[in-house]
């Protein structure tokens, strides 16, 4: 007499589904620690802090909201130095505030000219400016752009302004 084959009973996986999860979950937490761990922290980055006879000093950047924005339609360094002193002393920054971005913006017309023409007049703006008064820019980042809403003979001057603020911590 011939005999059934027996019936393999499936495996039932969803009980271990749960463990997965877990598992996954556990991963998950252990790369999200680890990935914190290195964030610095005000207290402890190196770079921030200098220790001065028991005292700590913490240094960090104000940034000013405000923004110098000048209108030129010749390069003077002269005048682009005294317009920044004047900035900074109407606005009552400290003689530690220096120039951390500065946008250049060339104008052109677009009926017989490109984008890139004014940017080329931004770029040579700034080139003048680094040649005659190469401390103004020495820690700003900066960046260059063109306007068709301003005449080709004009460039516009935005900068920003930050100062160092130093904290003593005693311990």
């Amino acid at each position: 007499m011939r005999r059934r084959p027996a019936v393999e009973e499936q495996e039932d996986t969803t009980a271990q589904a749960g463990w997965m999860y877990a598992d996954l979950f556990l991963a998950l937490m252990v790369v999200f620690l680890a990935t914190i761990s290195f964030v610095p922290t005000f207290n402890g980055n190196a770079n921030l802090i200098t220790k001065n006879q028991g005292s700590t000093l913490y240094t960090y950047s104000n940034i000013y909201t405000k923004h110098l924005d000048i209108l030129y339609t010749s390069f003077d360094a002269t005048i682009i130095k005294d317009d920044i002193k004047t900035f900074i002393k109407n606005e009552k920054l400290p003689d530690s505030t220096e120039i951390i971005f500065a946008q250049v913006i060339g104008g052109y017309n677009e009926k017989n000219e490109t984008p890139s023409i004014a940017i080329k007049r931004a770029i040579d703006f700034t080139n003048k400016l680094d040649k005659e008064a190469p401390e103004l820019l020495h820690h700003a980042a900066s960046t260059m752009s063109s306007s068709k809403t301003i005449d080709p003979d004009q460039i516009v001057f935005r900068l920003t302004f930050a100062t160092k603020i130093s904290v003593n911590s005693n311990k």
